[in-house]
């Protein structure tokens, strides 16, 4: 029998770049089917009519790959699959128009068991632990590791009883749907914070201009009679950071100047100092856990990490210039907003964490002393009365380092942190340490 022809379908997100946070946040477009008659029969119909069947299949998976040299292995892991019928009944399909048939649909509010069809067989294929929550959308590179978190839709259909064929969209090649946890209340955000402290001593010898500074000889002499004898300026910085992070939301800490010495030049004028060359650095790390059955029915599990540079963080300090006596002791460092990443995660197979790396130079009587350290942080997602929520896209940046990093479809906006205002009038300021 001939066919009568060929429906022809395609999938249309009405947003395809937005991130929907959380089960609640639903996922909305329209499937597009369009009838092509079959132009080799010249009995072909001007119209199809009849019993029509539309589906969609909306999947949820993590890819890790780890390569090695001529090494390649690939773990597959199902999160869930849901089957959607959006449309079960008669329809009368006109040639050459695209029928409309709106959707909308919810994210599953936690992994579920899938069976694989067998497609990649080749490579390893293993169940998700059941009721675990989602874990963000993810793509991260690097050398030898590349970790996927991914959400995709396919559409299958048909005409039972009517021989015309169905061109749909598999689920692996459909388009990708971002998704980052539930968004969050105010009172729901952690206020943890870390007190980085230390303690600064300088001979005053060595603050002294250089004429008036004693000669080697005096200096060796008053080394070795007593360590302690040689009066010092001291002080301690207290630095109070945020622990707890959130996307789209500036980053503020506090330096904090106590002075345990006054020491005086002449009893007349106290030692000058000042804060310079703050930066600020997100770093993010990606875990992706490998178990890989070998002969004998014997398993081997291991992890494969990847660290790279996320964001650099333009930082403001107010009253810069000035040294710490004219602010009370205390310099604030606000940063621009976090850009979108995802929200820190751990699904046991995959693993997304955060390092905020701070670096700051203390000026004292022109010498530079400079201070850094790293800090393991969480990065939450936006508050849901927030509507940076709304504005956000997913990252469309890359970075050639060796590491992990963020990926993005080649429409995907490459300018989407640009335009975030770096506060919300309507929230309190981010991260006041």
């Amino acid at each position: 029998m001939l066919s009568l022809g060929t429906l022809i379908a395609q999938i249309v997100l009405d947003r395809p770049h937005k991130i929907h946070w959380g089960p609640s946040d639903p996922v909305k477009g329209q499937v597009l089917v369009a009838f092509r008659p079959d132009p080799g029969d010249a009995t072909s119909v001007n119209e199809l009519f009849g019993p029509f069947i539309l589906k969609l299949t909306f999947r949820g998976q993590t890819i890790q790959t780890f390569t090695s040299g001529n090494f390649k292995y690939r773990e597959q892991r199902g999160l869930f699959t849901s089957l959607i019928t959006i449309h079960d009944g008669s329809y009368r399909f006109s040639p050459r128009v695209k029928h409309k048939f709106p959707f909308t649909l919810n994210f599953p509010s936690a992994t579920s068991q899938v069976e694989f069809d067998g497609s990649l067989h080749a490579y390893g294929q293993f169940k998700s632990e059941e009721g675990l929550p989602l874990p963000p959308t993810l793509d991260a590179w690097g050398r030898d590791l590349k970790a996927v978190a991914e959400y995709r839709l396919g559409v299958n259909g048909g005409m039972p009883g009517i021989n015309v064929n169905f061109v749909g969209i598999s689920s692996s090649a459909g388009p990708v749907i971002n998704y980052d946890r539930s968004r969050i209340q105010i009172s729901e955000l952690p206020r943890k914070t870390h007190v980085w402290e230390e303690k600064i001593k300088i001979p005053v010898s060595k603050l002294l201009p250089a004429t008036e500074r004693p000669n080697f000889v005096r200096r060796r002499t008053n080394s070795l009679l007593s360590r302690d004898s040689e009066p010092a300026f001291s002080f301690d910085i207290a630095v109070t950071v945020p622990l707890d992070l959130q996307i789209g939301r500036p980053i503020t800490y506090k330096v904090n100047l106590l002075p345990s010495t006054h020491a005086l030049f002449g009893g007349e004028q106290p030692i000058e100092i000042k804060m310079t060359s703050p930066t600020t650095n997100i770093w993010a790390t990606t875990q992706a856990h490998f178990k890989r059955t070998l002969i004998g029915s014997k398993s081997l599990s291991y992890h494969m990490d990847g660290f790279a540079l996320e964001q650099s963080l333009k930082s403001h300090v107010t009253d810069l210039d000035n040294p710490f006596a004219d602010t009370e002791y205390t310099k604030r460092v606000t940063t621009n907003a976090l850009s979108v990443h995802p929200a820190s995660f751990d699904t046991g197979v995959l693993c997304r964490t955060y390092t905020l790396r701070i670096e700051f130079k203390i000026l004292v009587a022109g010498r530079k002393i400079k201070l850094e350290k790293s800090f393991g942080v969480k990065l939450h997602p936006p508050f849901t009365a927030s509507p940076l929520a709304a504005a956000l896209t997913p990252p469309g940046t890359s970075d050639s380092r060796v590491g992990i990093t963020r990926r993005a479809d080649s429409d995907t906006p490459r300018n989407y942190g640009t335009a975030l205002p770096l506060y919300d009038e309507n929230l309190p300021p981010g991260y006041d340490a």
